[in-house]
């Protein structure tokens, strides 16, 4: 008994928080129907929200609540954790109002989408990252102005830096294997495709040192003296 009681408690709590909503009016059914799913979206009841949003957007198409339910639906997907989901239906609302003032959301939105699906750590699958940095650096091209734009930024930077690492951390393997070329041939990515992150110096010395390894001293050299150049308090 004492276990089935708590069980009961939380359903008594859900029909209680499900009455409550059912209640909420608005000036026509459309918003009516808007506002409810707002709040079962507020109190994280995704099923009774989705159902809602849903159902403005199918059976009130002119009304204006229609497009914001259109957007709640990917919100709600994107706090169930449907990331796959969310972004389609983000992509899908950018794609049917490209006029709509709220595209520069959508968009950051969807990079979060792929942003949230990346593991921690480097060594795993991270492929998901191109495509967020797509989508984050449109924020910043397209939408100078948005309120998005430094969390932009900032989801930009941050990935540019984990797919640099990842190319750091698959060259030490090759390394660590004694493929030297493969090794370098890493390294050189992330000088060319992830400039300004603060890997030059590292980079520089590991190139230095594969190339030595390499026996190819004039490549050596090149990025000797570049490292002399850039960083000339390294005393070589």
């Amino acid at each position: 008994m004492l276990k089935i009681f708590p069980v009961f408690f939380c359903l008594l709590l859900l029909f209680s928080s499900c009455s409550s909503i059912e209640k909420i009016e608005g000036a026509d059914k459309a918003e009516t129907f808007y506002l409810r799913g707002v709040a079962y979206l507020e109190e994280s009841m995704y099923t009774e929200a989705l159902e809602k949003f849903n159902l403005v957007k199918n059976k009130y198409p002119y009304s204006k609540y229609a497009v914001d339910s259109e957007l709640k639906i990917a919100d709600t997907y994107f706090k169930k954790g449907d990331y796959i989901e969310a972004q389609r239906v983000y992509g899908l609302f950018a794609e049917l109002h490209p006029q709509e003032p709220r595209i520069d959301y959508a968009t950051y939105q969807s990079g979060m989408c792929f942003y949230s699906s990346l593991p921690s750590t480097v060594d795993r699958d991270i492929s998901y990252a191109k495509k967020a940095i797509e989508e984050f650096k449109a924020v910043m091209d397209v939408f100078p102005n948005s309120v998005y734009l430094k969390e932009a930024l900032e989801k930009y930077t941050e990935l540019r830096t984990k797919l640099a690492e990842k190319e750091i951390y698959i060259a030490d393997f090759y390394k660590k294997k004694e493929k030297f070329e493969s090794a370098a041939e890493r390294y050189k990515t992330v000088l060319e495709q992830y400039p300004s992150l603060g890997f030059e110096e590292k980079m520089y010395n590991e190139l230095i040192d594969c190339y030595t390894k390499l026996d190819k001293l004039d490549e050596a050299k090149y990025y000797m003296d570049l490292l002399m150049i850039s960083y000339p308090k390294q005393g070589l």
